[in-house]
């Protein structure tokens, strides 16, 4: 009986220990929420062509070296089952005859498959380099010919990378530096080079012509502001308490505040106005057509009213729209961009972002305004007859217990809400907040 005890706990902890590998294998420990090559990383992750290091680590932020880059590339072909490895068997082909490589390399099939494939030719000097860091223009090159990709025929004077690197462009597997140049010449740590061949498997997986550069953006949501919107890895935000700045910051040329207009500056300012006046979106809308004179239309985001005003010079874009919200107040966007070397990029990115916008309703509770909220319900604790009023805050709340005796005075209930992440104390009685406590309980 004693060993059937024993023999159910052992099973019990190495279902856990189990589960504990498991789930190590699931998540890197150097790979932030934020991190702008997460989504691509766990993709790789998933098809299990990325595995990361024995210590739990991807290290996104490290050089990748020439053998792991086309390891990578040549697993994704692989499981992608098309491309110019399609035909040629790991065992096809001749030997290589790179100086420093060897048949004992761990890296010897990837390198003998793609040079029988016309991947890869080494250098003049008879090597491969394969422990040499890896720039933009080789990887390009590398990728495109690995996934079978059509170029164009290089024309005279023209560098020899160029081909590949327009055929990248134009499926957005890469994107303009801060700066608006490319920079072939620029190394790539494993999650840049991670995320070309990411977006090169996912084009090809869900049949597309490029890849969509907004499908991983990060999500800011404003409840107070009554918005959610998806905006680019490198603008920042600024919030103020009726407005929202979300800015690419031209740091080439110190640009010092948005509103300066700077070569390769953009920003998108976001301010709600309450509509104390109750104007309808009628109204609205033809009062500003009667002040606009040039480039102004009446469309929709969605489902939301909205008016649309441009105004452009030779070296400045602008942009004002009027979206008209469920509740009556309006969302108003001015968009600011220079007309320089990332013009068509911002202007693609200023697009999206007004596509990823969503209504966020009046009770939602978010970050932008649960700090308010916690200070009113605070402010109420222990006031009789405030205590419906004050659970009222939070839309999400639900009972998770309920002390029939509970004080002397009748029944306690506990109402949780997972977006303050708070408990709150509510006596029947009197309609009061005895307390509130962080986190889910009871034991106060």
């Amino acid at each position: 009986m004693i060993f059937g005890k024993i023999h159910k706990v052992f099973l019990v902890l190495l279902g856990l220990i189990s589960l504990l590998h498991a789930f190590q294998a699931l998540a890197f420990f150097d790979l932030p929420a934020d991190h702008r090559n997460k989504a691509a990383i766990e993709y790789l992750q998933a098809k299990n062509i990325v595995k990361g290091y024995e210590d739990g680590l991807v290290r996104p932020d490290q050089d990748i070296n020439r053998a792991e880059a086309l390891k990578v590339m040549l697993e994704a072909v692989d499981l992608d089952g098309n491309g110019a490895l399609a035909h040629v068997a790991p065992e096809a082909g001749a030997a290589v005859a790179f100086g420093d490589v060897t048949e004992s390399d761990w890296f010897y099939d990837y390198i003998k498959r793609s040079f029988n494939a016309g991947i890869v030719k080494g250098y003049d000097d008879n090597t491969f380099k394969p422990a040499s860091t890896v720039n933009l223009a080789e990887a390009l090159k590398m990728i495109i010919l690995t996934f079978d990709v059509s170029v164009s025929v290089p024309t005279e004077g023209q560098e020899w990378y160029q081909p590949y690197l327009t055929a990248a462009f134009d499926r957005n597997l890469i994107e303009l530096q801060a700066d608006g140049l490319s920079h072939p010449e620029k190394t790539l740590s494993r999650g840049e080079l991670f995320e070309i061949i990411y977006r090169a498997m996912y084009i090809r997986e869900n049949h597309l012509s490029a890849f969509d550069v907004s499908l991983n953006w990060p999500t800011l949501e404003m409840a107070r502001l009554n918005f959610q919107v998806k905006y680019p890895f490198d603008f920042q935000i600024i919030k103020n308490d009726h407005d929202v700045t979300i800015w690419h910051q031209d740091k080439t040329n110190n640009q010092m505040y948005y509103l300066s207009q700077s070569p390769l500056g953009a920003y998108m300012q976001l301010v709600l106005n309450g509509n104390q006046d109750n104007v309808s979106s009628t109204d609205l809308f033809k009062s500003l057509s009667n002040n606009c004179l040039d480039n102004c239309k009446q469309t929709m985001n969605g489902d939301i009213p909205t008016f649309v005003k441009i105004n452009e010079t030779n070296t400045w874009f602008s942009e004002e729209q009027y979206l008209y919200l469920p509740n009556q107040k309006f969302l108003i966007l001015y968009i600011g961009l220079a007309k320089d070397k990332l013009n068509e990029v911002f202007l693609r990115d200023m697009n999206a972002m007004i596509a990823s916008l969503k209504y966020v309703p009046d009770d939602t509770i978010d970050d932008s305004n649960v700090d308010e909220i916690l200070s009113t319900a605070n402010q109420n604790i222990q006031v009789d007859g405030k205590g419906q009023e004050t659970l009222a805050l939070f839309v999400d709340a639900v009972i998770i217990e309920t002390d029939p005796i509970g004080v002397g005075a009748g029944p306690v209930d506990y109402y949780y809400s997972a977006e303050a992440d708070v408990t709150l104390k509510y006596l029947r009685q009197y309609d009061t907040i005895l307390d509130i406590e962080t986190g889910r309980t009871s034991d106060f």
